[in-house]
Parts: C-alpha cells; structure tokens; sequence
C-alpha cells in the first residue's frame, strides 16, 4: 500500500514550510507582485544555501 500524501518525502513541501515560517509570517502585501518578489527572493536564498554545501542536506537512503 502507498501513502497517498508523504510531505516527509517532498522537499519542497518542507522548503516552502520555512518560507512560510521564516519570510512570509508576520507579513502583509498591498500587490500580488510584491508577495510574488518575496517568495523569489527568499527561494533564491534556499537555493543558494542549498549550493555552498551540496552534500550537506543530503539524505542517504538504506
């Protein structure tokens, strides 16, 4: 049998979770642009933390 929703195994789930948390709380936006350009820039950072350190989120399957 197949889990039908495994956020676990989705990482955007969890990266999209600490955008949430982390850019997006506490926040309010008078143009759909400019929540748009929040959500860029703050993947771009993930993205660019992801790459300093290829290996470092990593998940080893056994």
């Amino acid at each position: 049998m197949t889990a039908k929703y495994a956020p676990g195994l989705n990482d955007i789930k969890e990266r999209w979770r600490d955008v949430k948390r982390h850019d997006l709380a506490h926040l309010t936006f008078t143009r759909p642009e400019d929540l748009d350009q929040t959500i860029h820039e703050a993947m771009m950072q993930l993205i660019h933390e992801r790459s300093r350190d290829p290996l470092a989120n990593k998940r080893i399957l056994a």
